[in-house]
């Protein structure tokens, strides 16, 4: 992605490989660039508090169990990543929720997967990694 921004007083770090980030307006909101791995994130003042975005997070009823939330993930992973995998690709599933349904359907297909949800897998096993995929 070759994104330049014109003013770098505000910079961050990236949450995923502690590089620098800068900053850019999207939809009227604030948003992240890593200048090193191009993780995009939202600006964290925005962020709702940990309290209500866990309470909101258990309402999600995503299972292993629900075929129509199964077969959206399925044909996510057969779209728009697998064409762009090569072998034995390292993948993470963030934010995998109590449940982490989409690193399992990935393990059901023989690929390895790390998870980390900052809630239910918060040991971050990402740390001094690289992925082909998040």
């Amino acid at each position: 992605m070759d994104r330049r921004i014109k003013n770098r007083a505000a910079t961050g770090e990236c949450r995923i490989c502690r590089g620098i980030s800068t900053p850019f307006q999207s939809a009227g909101e604030k948003f992240f660039i890593c200048e090193t791995c191009e993780f995009i994130y939202k600006d964290p003042s925005l962020h709702i508090h940990p309290d209500l975005e866990r309470k909101r997070y258990k309402l999600h009823k995503n299972s292993i169990d629900d075929t129509g939330y199964t077969n959206m993930l399925t044909g996510f992973f057969d779209r728009a990543l697998l064409p762009f995998l090569g072998p034995a690709p390292a993948l993470l599933d963030f934010g995998s929720g109590p449940e982490p349904v989409f690193a399992r359907l990935i393990k059901n297909r023989g690929y390895e997967t790390d998870i980390f949800d900052k809630f239910f897998a918060p040991d971050p096993v990402y740390r001094n990694k690289r992925y082909n995929a998040i």
